[in-house]
């Protein structure tokens, strides 16, 4: 299961600081994230999913983590939740993302 957020955007002189989010895991269940960014809402579709390292196939795997790999620059974001199961019977439930902003 994949879940992509709208794009969120951040004003003028900011920069996204965090990612928080809330889940329920049931037994051998998982959540992971992926986020991309970009200068304009139209290059998000073409920007990279990346993780904490900022590299393609990388993930977010705990909540409320730094976004330090991301532009300064780009006031556009989204992200990408990954719902993972060992049996595909059972699923994660994400119940709330918080994305956190703060002055470059």
């Amino acid at each position: 299961w994949e879940l992509v957020s709208p794009p969120v955007h951040v004003p003028a002189g900011s920069r996204f600081r965090r990612l928080r989010w809330n889940a329920k895991n049931a037994p051998h269940t998982g959540i992971k994230f992926q986020i991309r960014s970009a200068n304009t809402k139209e290059d998000l579709a073409k920007a990279t999913w990346t993780g904490t390292d900022g590299k393609a196939g990388s993930y977010l795997l705990s909540s409320d983590t730094a976004l330090s790999q991301l532009p300064e620059a780009h006031p556009w974001l989204q992200y990408r939740a990954v719902l993972t199961s060992q049996d595909g019977a059972n699923s994660a439930r994400l119940e709330q993302v918080e994305i956190f902003y703060g002055p470059r």
